[in-house]
C-alpha cells in the first residue's frame, strides 16, 4: 500500500494536465467538433442505449444499409464493459453527445496512466513516467484523429497496461494471476472494436511477452502454457464481439479484399512532423513533442556506465519504433510486402499508417528512459550526452528546412512559421537539458515545456466547438404520416448514421462493414435499385429529374444533424413496399447471372421472383390485389399480413443473412434467397400472419465462450502452481556488469 500511495502525486498531476487540456470538454463550455464521433459512434451508442431500454439486445438495426446486423459490427462496441457500464449510468432518455466525449477522455487518462506504471516499472523513476504518459497520451497521435474515432483510441488504450503486467508477470514467483489480468486486458481492448488496432496491440504483447519470459529465464514450457493462458482469456472472453463479427464478415465488402485494399500507408516526407508538426497536414501523428524527441536521443546516446538491463530495454523499444515507422508506410516501405505475406490479419486492413500508435508508444517509452538517465547522471557524464542531442537537433533542423523548402518553395508561409516554432522550442529543450541547469527546477521546467508545446499542437490539430447538443428526434412528417416501416435514401446530405441516431431506416452508412450485396444492388438502374430495396423517399441538395420520383417538399437546411444546405424531397411514385406477393417463378442458380437479369429492364419484380432453386409452390393464376400489410414490431421484428386468393411467394425487402427465422400462422418455415439477396417464403392462397425476426444467436453463443473462458481461465490461474527457483536475469551480452537474481517459474 505504501508504494501505491508514492503514485498517487504523479497520477493526480496527470489528472490535472489532462483536466487542463480539456477543462473546457469537462465542464460542458466546450465540444470536439462534428467529425466520426457525432456521426457514427454517437448514434451507434444511441441505437444501443434505446434498444437496451426496451429490454432488447441491439442484435439488427434497420437504420443503416437497409439493415444490418447491429452487434456483428465490431464497431458498435456492443458489449465493450466501459460502454455498457456508461449506458447503464445514463438512464434519461436521449443519451447526450458529451458522455461519449467524457468516455474517450477517460480512455486518454487510461492510456497515459498506464504508460506512467510501465515506464516506471523500467525506469524506477516516477518522473520519466510522467514525462512517458504525456508524449504518449497528450502526442500527435493519440489526440488527432483516434480522439474522434473512438473505437482506435479505446483498444489502444488498454495497450500500456497489458505491457505493464506481462512485465510485472515476469517478474513474479507467482506469474498466472498477472497472466490472467493481461488476458482480460486483452479481451476489453478486443471488446473496444477496432479489429486493425487491436492486430497491432497484439503483435507488440506477443512480443514484450517473448522478450520479458526471455530476459527472466522462463522455461520455454512455461512460456507455452502462459501465453496459451493469455490467448484463452483474451479470445474467449471477447468472443462475444468477433464471433457474430467472423460470421458477418464474408457478406461485407471486407469479405474478399487484395494487396491492393491493403498496401496503402504513410509519405514518408510526413515523418518531417515529427518535428515541424502541422507543415503537411492537419493530422501529426508522428510528433511526441520536441522536448520528448531530444529525450529520446539522450537514451539513444548514453554516455558513461549502463545497465544491461536497461540497454536491452533500450535497444527492444528502438526497434519497435523502427518497425512501426517503417510498416506504416505501407507498399512504400521494404517490409510491408513481406509482412502481408507473414503476418496473420495484415491482409484485412487498409491505413497502414494506424502501426503509428506503436511508433508513439515506443517513443514515449525511450522519452521516460532518456529522462531517467539525464536525471540520474552526473554533470561531467550527461555533458557529452547534451552535445550529442544538440548537435543532432541542429542537424535535424537543418535537413528538414531544406526539405520543406523544396516541398513547398511556393508557399513558404505554410511551413517557415512552424519551422522557426520547432527551432525555438529546440533551443528551449536544450537550456533545460543543459548541465549548467539547476537541478531543483530542471524538471519541472521541462514537464511545463513539453506540456504547452503538445496542447498548441494538440489545440490545432483538434479545434474546440461551442457546446452543442444533438436531438435524436427527427422532424419528417412524411415518414411520421405512415404506420408501415419506410426507408429512404439520405443521399449524404446530412449524418452519416442518422437512421441510427433518429429511429428511422436509411440506407446510407458510415461502418466499414458494409453488406457486399447493397453494393451489387448498388449499381442497378437507380429505379430497379429503389424497387428492391423499399426506398420510399429520397433527399437530394440538388433537384432529380429521374421517371420514379415525385417532389413532395423541400427540407430546410438544419433540420438534419450537420444538414447545411436545403435539400429536395422525393417520393417514389414506384415503390412495391416492404412485402409484396409475386406469383411468377425465374430461377437462375448463379448469383451474377442473377444480378444481371435484375438488370433487364423486362424484368419486373412486382410480378416474378427470382429464385436460387426451382420452386415447390404450384402457381396458378396471380391475384390482381392482394393485400399485404406489414408492422415494425422492433429493431429486428417484422409483423406481416398477407390475403391472398391464389398461392404466391411473399417477397419481404430484408438482407437473406443467416440469423433471420420466419414463421407462417406459427409454425417455422424456410427463408428463401430471392431477387439477389432479398428474403422470400411461399404461401398458399388465404389469409396468413408471418412472424419475421433475426435472432442474433451467434451474439449469445459468443457470450457463453466468453462465461467459459473467463471460467477456465481464472481456474487455472487459482489451481495451477509453477515450481519455483531462484534464478539469474538472463545477461545481455560478455561485458555484463551486474545480474538481478530473480523469482519465477520453472
Amino acid at each position: 500500500m505504501r508504494q501505491l500511495r508514492c503514485h498517487l502525486p504523479p497520477l493526480l498531476l496527470w489528472t490535472v494536465l489532462v483536466g487542463v487540456l480539456y477543462g473546457s470538454l469537462l465542464v460542458g463550455a466546450q465540444a470536439l467538433p462534428a467529425s466520426d464521433l457525432t456521426g457514427q459512434f454517437y448514434p451507434f451508442a444511441v441505437f444501443q442505449h434505446r434498444e437496451l431500454a426496451a429490454g432488447r439486445l441491439p442484435v439488427w438495426s434497420p437504420g443503416s444499409y437497409g439493415g444490418f446486423p447491429f452487434a456483428a459490427d465490431v464497431q458498435a462496441a456492443v458489449t465493450y464493459p466501459p460502454r455498457l457500464l456508461l449506458l447503464w449510468l445514463s438512464p434519461a432518455m436521449p443519451l447526450r453527445v458529451r458522455l461519449l466525449e467524457l468516455e474517450g477522455l477517460l480512455h486518454l487518462w487510461l492510456a497515459g496512466a498506464g504508460l506512467y506504471g510501465l515506464t516506471y516499472n523500467i525506469t524506477r523513476r516516477r518522473e520519466a513516467g510522467l514525462i512517458a504518459a504525456m508524449a504518449f497520451a497528450l502526442g500527435g497521435y493519440l489526440t488527432g484523429y483516434p480522439l474522434l474515432q473512438l473505437a482506435i483510441l479505446e483498444t489502444i488504450a488498454w495497450l500500456p497496461l497489458t505491457l505493464l503486467l506481462l512485465r510485472r508477470a515476469a517478474r513474479s514467483p507467482r506469474p498466472l494471476p498477472w497472466l490472467t489480468a493481461v488476458g482480460l486486458a486483452m479481451a476489453c481492448s478486443a471488446l473496444a472494436g477496432h479489429p486493425q488496432t487491436l492486430l497491432h496491440a497484439a503483435y507488440l504483447a506477443v512480443a514484450y511477452y517473448l522478450y520479458t519470459t526471455w530476459r527472466a529465464r522462463w522455461h520455454p514450457g512455461w512460456v507455452l502454457g502462459g501465453g496459451a493462458l493469455v490467448a484463452l482469456l483474451a479470445v474467449g472472453c471477447s468472443a462475444a464481439s468477433w464471433y457474430p463479427g467472423l460470421h458477418y464478415l464474408p457478406y461485407t465488402v471486407r469479405g474478399d479484399v487484395g494487396y491492393g485494399f491493403a498496401q496503402s500507408g504513410l509519405p514518408m516526407s510526413d515523418y518531417l512532423q515529427a518535428l515541424v508538426p502541422g507543415a503537411l497536414s492537419r493530422f501529426m501523428p508522428q510528433y511526441v513533442g520536441v522536448a520528448a524527441l531530444m529525450l529520446v536521443q539522450a537514451a539513444w546516446w548514453q554516455h558513461g556506465p549502463v545497465d544491461p538491463a536497461s540497454s536491452s530495454e533500450r535497444r527492444f523499444w528502438t526497434i519497435v519504433v523502427l518497425l512501426a515507422a517503417v510498416m506504416a508506410l505501407g507498399d512504400d516501405g521494404v517490409l510491408f510486402e513481406l509482412g502481408y505475406r507473414v503476418l496473420p490479419g495484415l491482409t484485412l486492413f487498409r491505413q497502414q499508417e494506424r502501426w503509428l500508435s506503436l511508433y508513439s508508444l515506443g517513443l514515449a517509452v525511450l522519452a521516460g528512459m532518456g529522462c531517467a538517465f539525464w536525471l540520474e547522471r552526473c554533470v561531467d557524464e550527461w555533458r557529452l550526452t547534451w552535445r550529442r542531442i544538440v548537435t543532432t537537433m541542429a542537424l535535424l533542423l537543418f535537413i528538414s528546412a531544406i526539405m520543406l523548402a523544396v516541398m513547398l518553395r511556393d508557399a513558404p508561409q505554410q511551413w517557415l512559421f512552424l519551422w522557426l516554432g520547432a527551432m525555438l522550442l529546440s533551443a528551449l529543450g536544450a537550456a533545460v537539458l543543459a548541465p549548467s541547469m539547476q537541478r531543483r527546477w530542471r524538471w519541472g521546467l521541462l514537464l511545463l515545456l513539453l506540456f504547452v508545446d503538445l496542447a498548441i499542437v494538440n489545440l490545432r490539430m483538434v479545434p474546440r466547438a461551442p457546446a452543442y447538443d444533438i436531438s435524436p428526434e427527427h422532424n419528417l412528417p412524411w415518414l411520421q404520416a405512415s404506420d408501415e416501416p419506410q426507408r429512404i435514401d439520405s443521399g449524404g446530405i446530412a449524418i452519416t448514421n442518422l437512421g441510427e441516431l433518429y429511429g428511422i431506416e436509411d440506407v446510407r452508412g458510415i461502418s466499414p462493414l458494409r453488406p457486399a450485396a447493397l453494393e451489387a444492388l448498388r449499381a442497378l438502374p437507380d429505379e430497379r435499385y429503389r424497387q428492391l430495396l423499399d426506398i420510399a423517399y429520397v433527399l437530394s441538395d440538388s433537384p432529380r429529374k429521374d421517371s420514379d420520383l415525385e417532389q413532395v417538399g423541400l427540407l430546410p437546411a438544419g433540420t438534419l444533424w450537420e444538414q447545411d444546405e436545403q435539400a429536395f424531397v422525393y417520393r417514389n411514385t414506384r415503390r412495391l413496399g416492404r412485402a409484396w406477393m409475386a406469383y411468377q417463378v425465374t430461377t437462375e442458380p448463379d448469383r451474377r447471372a442473377a444480378l444481371e437479369r435484375l438488370r433487364d429492364a423486362a424484368f419486373d419484380p412486382a410480378m416474378t421472383v427470382l429464385l436460387e432453386q426451382a420452386p415447390g409452390l404450384m402457381l396458378a393464376d396471380s391475384d390482381p390485389a392482394p393485400r399485404v400489410e406489414v408492422q415494425r414490431l422492433a429493431a429486428n421484428s417484422l409483423a406481416i399480413t398477407v390475403e391472398s386468393r391464389t398461392p404466391g411467394y411473399l417477397v419481404i425487402s430484408e438482407w437473406h443473412l443467416p440469423g433471420w427465422h420466419a414463421t407462417v400462422d406459427g409454425a417455422p418455415v424456410e427463408l428463401l434467397r430471392a431477387d439477389y439477396a432479398l428474403q422470400s417464403l411461399p404461401l398458399d392462397a388465404g389469409r396468413h400472419s408471418v412472424h419475421l425476426w433475426y435472432a442474433g444467436a451467434d451474439v449469445q453463443r459468443g457470450g457463453l465462450i466468453a462465461a467459459a473462458a473467463l471460467l477456465l481461465g481464472v481456474a487455472a490461474a487459482a489451481l495451477v502452481k509453477p515450481s519455483l527457483r531462484t534464478r539469474q536475469e538472463r545477461p545481455v551480452s560478455s561485458w555484463s556488469v551486474r545480474l538481478e537474481r530473480l523469482p519465477g517459474p520453472r
